[in-house]
């Protein structure tokens, strides 16, 4: 953490409001804030740690366990940061679902669906250019090179947590950032520190307070989410239960899928839009689908040559044809039943072959 405010920032409040305006919509950012060093605290984020594990999540992120010290303080390991610039995009969350390299299933086929965000390029590689002309839009308004370092979502830094301190929004009841003015969550958070002193502000400016995290609780009075979800993963006032969350069965979990999770799964085969599309305001377009037939059919390695630069590429063709196959399990009728058999002599993976045999071992007789 840096102690104390080291001197005069670079930018006025007032010149930093008009930068951020101008910056956010030339690059086509929704909102974007400045947040020193001096604001941050990590006992709230060690708070959130100790409600997280209480509520049955342990273990299940392993990844978010070993980087625990540096989400809760992201300056500590960053001594010569002393501001970060956070910002949300919409990426695809505002587009019409595009991978054509995954063809669509016939009328009445099975189908499993692709969240709408991660239907086209990854992301991640989407935020590059945009921390990239922020950093060089920076270090030409104040005149000087800049040590920085950017990022979004791939790298241990608490970006939700940075976003509320600065003003953005405040966490919702579906545990995204909900952004300030009613905009809803379906956008994605970057961060970049640099070692520049630069004041606190957010555009758009917060109504009601300047004052990072001041503004009125959100949510208030909707449940949508809460009643949206399939399998009861969110709850009011508690973390998100990730083992129930189909996002995290479909994206995260690696192992096997024994009945009760291929029950819950339903027909996601990467990612959940449940909590996010009933999100005000609503969004009525679904995310793609995908024919299964030919998903549990194509080799490995032309599967993964078609996710190469997308989010899926995340899951790879093993968690993807493993859910496939929970997703099928859930259809009735014999040509269902070929497809898993067959399915399951082709693969050669334990977690897919295994994934089919419960699947087989709990279908209802054919009728």
């Amino acid at each position: 953490m840096v102690a104390g405010h080291p001197g005069p920032p670079a930018m006025t409040r007032h010149e930093l409001a008009g930068w951020l305006e101008a910056t956010a919509h030339d690059l086509g950012l929704a909102a974007a804030a400045s947040l020193p060093a001096y604001r941050t605290t990590a006992g709230e984020q060690a708070a959130w740690q100790a409600a997280w594990g209480a509520a049955d999540n342990a273990g299940r992120l392993p990844w978010l366990e070993r980087t625990l010290a540096a989400r809760l303080d992201p300056f500590a390991g960053r001594p010569w940061a002393r501001t970060v610039l956070v910002f949300a995009f919409p990426h695809l969350w505002d587009r019409p679902a595009n991978l054509p390299d995954l063809p669509a299933p016939a009328a009445g086929a099975p189908a499993g669906r692709i969240s709408r965000y991660a239907c086209g390029p990854d992301y991640h590689l989407a935020a590059r250019p945009l921390l990239a002309e922020l950093h060089r839009r920076l270090e030409t308004r104040l005149a000087r090179p800049l040590r920085h370092e950017g990022g979004a979502d791939a790298w241990p830094v608490p970006e939700r947590f940075l976003a509320v301190r600065a003003g953005l929004g405040q966490t919702g009841r579906n545990r995204m950032l909900q952004l300030a003015g009613g905009r809803g969550c379906r956008f994605f958070l970057g961060a970049l520190f640099v070692d520049a002193e630069l004041p606190a502000g957010a555009w758009p400016t917060p109504a009601d307070s300047a004052t990072a995290g001041a503004a009125p609780p959100p949510c208030a009075g909707c449940r949508r989410c809460l009643d949206a979800c399939p399998t009861g993963a969110l709850h009011d006032d508690v973390p998100l239960r990730l083992a129930a969350c189909r996002s995290y069965l479909s994206m995260e979990y690696r192992g096997v899928l024994d009945a009760c999770q291929q029950g819950w799964l339903g027909d996601a085969l990467f990612g959940c839009d449940a909590c996010t599309a009933i999100c005000p305001p609503a969004l009525a377009t679904p995310g793609q689908a995908v024919d299964l037939q030919w998903l549990l059919s194509v080799p490995a390695g032309d599967l993964r040559r078609r996710l190469h630069g997308t989010a899926l590429a995340h899951a790879g063709p093993t968690l993807l044809k493993r859910n496939a196959a929970a997703i099928l399990a859930g259809h009735p009728g014999a040509d269902a039943r070929r497809l898993l058999v067959h399915a399951a002599a082709a693969t050669g993976s334990a977690v897919v072959r295994d994934t089919i045999a419960i699947a087989l071992a709990h279908r209802r007789p054919e009728a």
